[in-house]
């Protein structure tokens, strides 16, 4: 009997555990847990075929700079046209990005937008919950140099970063991560702020690059100019570059990267299989899809 109640005890204590953990906000040494959706699938659909699955309240994913709680529907507060990185959330299943990183203190930037240090993304109970589909992560300390990757996450995926910040020999200078617009925060109890403040030396915010062009932000009533490259690939370990610029994913060969509408480059390699390389043009507002399938060299 006294094993018995211990045990229950003890299921008792985990499980309150847990839930302090699902209810907790982005911060230094907790983790925020849970599903998050609002609005559908770019396609459609909604992963594995099945029905949304709604927030519940303390749940959060980082976007726009703020950690947002999407139990309050996605993007109430500002236009996704003032969004200059052309982003589409999307809130079927958050993932979740751990940021396994040195030096610790190395701040950590999403889309143009400060997040928090490394040491708030790399525990068990640490990591950088984001919205499904393309990112830009990148890692700045002064003194360094930057590290920039551009990720795809799996609706309900989670990704390892596994980095080493490289110091700078005397005399050179870090390269400050680009900077996305601010935006107004969200309403008043939807959000928790990042810890701290960004970094001296980011730089400042009135411009955004997109496909490697600096640019004005959109005014808000302005058209998204933005569509979706959805690339399928075989091998799934083959590497993808867009533009020229390498793309990791946590899915199996998926990619779905919202790009500016026009022409890109798109190249998929593997040791020992054909290269191929390809212009795509994306259409405003609409999916794009591409299936590669490499063929061994001979």
């Amino acid at each position: 009997m006294r094993r018995t109640q211990g045990l229950a005890a003890m299921a008792m204590c985990m499980l309150l555990v847990s839930a302090s953990f699902v209810g907790a906000g982005p911060q230094r040494g907790s983790g925020a847990g849970g599903v998050v959706v609002g609005g559908g699938h770019p396609n459609g659909g909604y992963p594995g075929g099945g029905h949304p699955v709604y927030a519940t309240r303390g749940s959060y994913v980082f976007v726009g700079g703020y950690f947002y709680d999407p139990y309050y529907g996605p993007y109430p507060w500002w236009p996704s046209a003032a969004y200059g990185w052309g982003y589409n959330p999307v809130y079927d299943y958050r993932a979740e990005v751990r940021i396994q990183a040195t030096p610790k203190e190395a701040a950590v930037y999403v889309d143009g937008f400060y997040a928090g240090v490394v040491d708030d993304f790399d525990g068990t109970f640490q990591r950088l919950p984001l919205t499904p589909g393309g990112h830009k992560v990148e890692l700045f300390l002064d003194g360094y140099r930057t590290i920039h990757k551009n990720l795809y996450l799996q609706p309900g995926g989670t990704m390892k970063m596994h980095e080493t910040l490289a110091p700078l020999a005397a005399g050179e200078q870090s390269e400050p991560p680009e900077v996305a617009p601010s935006v107004p925060p969200p309403p008043d109890g939807t959000y928790n702020a990042p810890n701290g403040r960004a970094p001296q030396g980011a730089g400042p915010p009135p411009i955004v690059r997109r496909g490697g062009e600096r640019v004005p932000p959109p005014a808000a009533d302005e058209g998204s100019g933005f569509g979706a490259l959805v690339l399928h690939v075989q091998p799934r370990e083959a590497q993808v570059s867009i533009d020229g610029q390498r793309w990791l994913t946590s899915g199996s060969g998926t990619f779905e990267v919202q790009l500016p509408a026009g022409r890109h480059h798109v190249e998929v390699e593997l040791q020992g299989f054909q290269r191929f390389s390809s212009d795509v043009d994306v259409r405003d507002g609409a999916p794009t899809p591409i299936n590669v399938s490499l063929t061994q060299a001979r």
